[in-house]
């Protein structure tokens, strides 16, 4: 099934112009190109094509939500606007994943009691 037959079976409308081009598969594309582009830009660090279906469903959030926009590239940067940072604090919490799992950490100490109960012992007097 085509991403625009899946979407025009999520969304009960008929297709125009416009869904048929921001669900082609080219446009997909583009994003997926313009992520890995923003995020090596903003971050430095180089990362994959990100999850299709993901893509999908922000897109078609996208399309439901901004029914006004009528101009597939305000749309695709209203995406890259939601995915980005997303794919922004995945890669820093993975880089944070990456330090702390090389990092041996050591057990706190216990914690020492503060009261004086149990301190004096108790002696057996003989008779």
């Amino acid at each position: 099934m085509s991403n625009l037959q899946l979407i025009k079976n999520l969304s009960n409308k008929q297709h125009s112009n416009l869904s048929e081009s921001f669900f082609h598969c080219s446009n997909i594309e583009k994003l997926q190109k313009s992520m890995v582009s923003r995020v090596l830009k903003l971050s430095n660090k180089r990362i994959s094509y990100q999850s299709e279906s993901h893509l999908l469903n922000i897109m078609f959030f996208v399309f439901r939500e901004y029914p006004h926009v009528l101009n597939i590239n305000q749309l695709n940067e209203i995406v890259l606007d939601i995915t980005v940072p997303m794919i922004l604090e995945g890669v820093s919490q993975h880089i944070q994943f990456l330090n702390d799992k090389n990092n041996i950490y050591t057990p706190i100490d216990r914690a020492s009691s503060t009261t004086i109960k149990g301190e004096n012992a108790v002696v057996f007097k003989q008779f």
